[in-house]
């Protein structure tokens, strides 16, 4: 089964201010899956898994950069 790399970008604060620093950080991470929409939707899932554990506030508002 292909292996795709998905990248995160996890937000520190929702909030804006006026530095236009950014930050945040990014997190990738391998998902097996048999194709880009099964990739897709097993990515989103996976911030679900991320938001309902520990320390999932970093996850609150995290967002798909990526998928190759």
């Amino acid at each position: 089964m292909p292996v795709w790399a998905v990248e995160y970008y996890l937000p520190e604060s929702e909030e804006l201010d006026d530095s236009f620093v950014d930050n945040g950080h990014r997190v990738e991470v391998d998902i097996e899956a048999p194709d880009f929409e099964s990739a897709a939707k097993y990515a989103t899932q996976y911030i679900i898994k991320m938001q309902k554990d520990e320390g999932g506030e970093a996850w609150a508002n995290a967002e798909i950069l990526s998928i190759e």
